[in-house]
């Protein structure tokens, strides 16, 4: 698409995406940071290859402005932002840059995110470690990142979560008159939040010692 720049044409729907005309026919629009990487300007020649590299651009700003609004609603991951952006039909490279500018302006932080994530999920709902971090894989958080959140939770925390949870959920079984089957139902209660075997065993065992006669 070799020409000269004759005119560069502002749209009043949308100032900051000028139509480019060369030799006088509207060639193509693009967001005006493209325009201003590329110092386009009426009079100048292109190339052959500066309109593919100003289309590439203005796409890269598109997939940004797409992101931006989707963090807009609430944090979210690398993989992610990704993921909706791939959705999108956004070209890989495109994608690729603007994770790369988002991690650069700290508006994607892994590590800031899991660690959020952790302390919120514990604090609102009690969930364990393997809860935890099954949510983070799911989110394409890196193993050793989960583990570092993860490491902000000590063994008694973990104690005083589970028995939060029992403390909520036990007096719901006291009707049940076998203690067996009330303690199974608290087992698989904590194991599907996220607890392994023994923590559930210590604070089941100290709740039916409270309740059992």
């Amino acid at each position: 698409m070799p020409g000269t720049i004759t005119h560069l044409q502002s749209d009043r729907k949308n100032p900051k995406r000028p139509s480019i005309l060369l030799n006088g026919t509207v060639a193509f629009p693009a967001h005006v940071d493209a325009v201003i990487r590329h110092e386009l300007h009426a009079g100048q020649a292109l190339s052959a290859e500066t309109p593919q590299a100003v289309l590439a651009a203005d796409a890269e700003r598109k997939a940004y402005d797409r992101a931006v609004t989707y963090l807009g609603h609430k944090p979210r991951t690398e993989h992610e932002v990704r993921q909706k952006l791939w959705r999108a039909g956004y070209d890989p490279d495109a994608v690729t840059q603007v994770i790369s500018t988002l991690c650069a302006q700290s508006y994607l932080d892994d590590a800031a995110y899991a660690e959020c994530y952790v302390a919120a999920r514990f604090r609102n709902h009690g969930f364990g470690l393997r809860r935890l971090r099954a949510e983070l894989r799911r989110r394409g958080v890196a193993a050793e990142l989960i583990d570092s959140a993860l490491a902000q939770l000590s063994y008694e925390d973990i104690i005083d979560g589970a028995s939060w949870l029992v403390q909520k959920y036990g007096p719901r079984l006291l009707q049940e008159p076998s203690p067996h089957v009330r303690m199974k139902k608290l087992m698989d209660y904590l194991r599907l939040r996220g607890y392994d075997a023994d923590v559930a065993r210590l604070v089941i065992d100290q709740w039916g010692h409270q309740h059992d006669p």
